[in-house]
This record gives structure tokens, sequence and C-alpha cells, in this order.
């Protein structure tokens, strides 16, 4: 099965003509119609517009079609008993978000016939037939063929920025200062943080086939409490939460003669970013096509990072004051990360 085909409707005479590109959906179609109709001329979304083919002879009609709004029916009206005489009498589209073309002449001619055509996927990516001055003769619309799975890249046009601050977990504090003998502070806590990003559904993601999104999912690192990190992931939704644990386990020690605080916290910071989301269609008889970039859309989350510790020196600083962090102990192995839902 080809990746796209038409129905042809209509007659031999005139000269043929061809603009499909199954890479580009086409934004708008417009047709002139008197008793039959005379001409018509597709633009698509890279700014692209075929000629007129036929002319621009009697009423105009217009229809704008958003990125990827399928077509729901497509009715040919012919006229002529056989060919060459036979030509195209008119052509009605309707879409799915309701939109409808009415390039039929008001009264039809005696022993005019109407067909439908074969819309597959109703993903419309151009025009064949044959036309000349005396109007179109014959009439196909270009359709890819049933879609069976899509896949949505987001490309985001910037990353996220500041709007970062800390959550404490726990404060630890050991008072060595009567003491001869080194002490030591045990740290041992786990917590749950939660990555999430919303945004309204890409295109690819109304379809009624099945589609994984390959985005960002935001996080900040572990060491740093001001930038923002990205993973590369492939998800349901383009719209998600993922919520882990986190966990720091170590033990501190604690001079005699000296009083330590240890802080264990974690970084958290919201985002609202811009991406645009392209897409790969892949077919039912085995094809991939792939669409450029729809429109850009706004998306917003909260970006969570690892637990931290700071090792603090307290033993001269008076009441009220912090003084600065010591140099951080050697690192604990960090315990796996465990994904507890991911959710559209």
């Amino acid at each position: 099965m080809p990746k796209w085909w038409y129905t042809p409707v209509g007659g031999q005479g005139g000269t043929e003509f061809s603009f499909a590109y199954p890479n580009y959906p086409v934004t708008k179609v417009e047709t002139w119609t008197t008793t039959y109709l005379m001409g018509i001329r597709v633009t698509f979304i890279d700014g692209d517009v075929s000629p007129v083919y036929g002319r621009e002879t009697g009423t105009k009609k217009t229809l704008e079609l958003s990125y990827g709004e399928r077509m729901t029916h497509v009715s040919h009206r012919t006229w002529g008993p056989s060919d060459p005489e036979r030509k195209m009498e008119g052509i009605e589209i309707g879409t799915e978000k309701g939109q409808l073309l009415n390039a039929m002449p008001s009264s039809r001619l005696p022993g005019s016939y109407d067909s439908t055509a074969i819309l597959g996927s109703g993903l419309m990516i151009g025009i064949l037939g044959r036309a000349d001055n005396m109007g179109v003769h014959r009439l196909g619309i270009a359709v890819l063929e049933e879609l069976e799975h899509v896949v949505v890249n987001m490309n985001y046009l910037a990353f996220p920025d500041g709007g970062i601050s800390d959550v404490s977990v726990n404060n630890y504090t050991l008072d060595n200062r009567q003491s001869d003998k080194e002490g030591s502070i045990t740290i041992d806590d786990t917590e749950s943080v939660t990555n999430s990003a919303t945004t309204e559904r890409t295109w690819g993601e109304s379809l009624s086939v099945s589609a994984s999104v390959g985005g960002k999912v935001f996080g900040i690192g572990v060491e740093g409490s001001t930038e923002f990190t990205a993973t590369d992931q492939t998800m349901e939704s383009s719209s998600y939460s993922k919520t882990r644990e986190t966990h720091v386990g170590m033990t501190v020690g604690v001079p005699p003669g000296k009083k330590y605080t240890v802080t264990v916290l974690y970084y958290k910071g919201s985002f609202r970013v811009t991406f645009r989301p392209s897409f790969v269609l892949q077919l039912k008889g085995g094809f991939t096509v792939s669409w450029p970039m729809d429109a850009p859309q706004p998306i917003s989350g909260v970006a969570s990072g690892n637990l931290v510790t700071t090792v603090l020196d307290v033993t001269n600083t008076p009441a009220g004051e912090i003084p600065g962090p010591l140099p951080s102990p050697p690192k604990a192995v960090p315990g796996e990360d465990k994904d507890e839902k991911i959710k559209k």
C-alpha cells in the first residue's frame, strides 16, 4: 500500500497536473465555480502555493485548514456522458472541526453524477487531476494513508532559568565541646520528589492512534542550587508527573571540642518555557512521514533535585549567625532512584 493516494474523478480533457507533498500538510484550498468547477489552488504549511489549475472565473470559495485538520468527507459531482466531455461540476469538503467548503453550482446539470472519495487518514497533502482554460476536467484530493502511531518531538525554544529555592528536610546537630573523644552524626534521609510539566495536548496526541512523546524531564543538579538540568526521555504524553525517591546516608565525624550541624535539603524550582512540536507519522503500510513543526505552545511545571548535605562548624558561632559550610565529606554511594508513577 502506498504512503498516500487519491480518488480520481472526471474525464480526460485538459492537461495533467500534480501538486502533492506527503511531508507538508495543506493549509488552504481555494476554488472558483460557475456551472462547472473552473479552478482550484492549494497552499501548504511552508507557504508554498500551487498554480491555479483551470482559471479564476466564477464564485470563489476558500477553506482554511489548521495544522493537521482532518477531512471527514469529500464529495465530487461530475457531468458528461463519457470522455472527453466529462468534467468536474463541483466539489464539497467537510472537516472534523465542522468546516465546509461547498464548491458546487447553485443548480445541478441533468445527468450529473455524485461520488465520494476514500479519505484514508483524512490528512490532505495536495491535489492531482487534469485542467485547462475551460475548467477542471478531473480531480483527486491526495491524502496520507491511515495512521498507525505518532511520535511527538518537543523542540524547546528556551531553557528554564531562575526561580529555584531550597527545601529543608532535616537538621542534625552534635555538641561535642565537652568531650575529649570524637563523636559522629549519622544521616539517613529519604524524600519523595516530583518533576512535573503541564501543557495542552499536542496535535499528535489528539489523534485516535497511539502516541509517544520525545521530550525533556527538567530537574536540578545534585550540587548546584541555581541551575536546571534536563534529561531526554520518551513519555506517553507531553504532560507528565514523575515521582521518585532520593536518599542520602552518611556519617559525619565531630572532633573533640567541636559542635557541628548538618543540614539535609533539596532544591526545587518552577519553570515556564516554550516548545514547538514536530511529528513523525507512522503509517499502517509501514511508511514513515515527517511533518514540520507546529505553532509554539507553553509548558510549565516543577523541577526537583536530589538530597544534598551541608556540614557547618557552629562551635564559635554566636546565636542567630550561620557560618559557611565545611568542605563536603566523601559522598556515599547513592541508592537507586525509584520511579513511582508516570501519568498523563
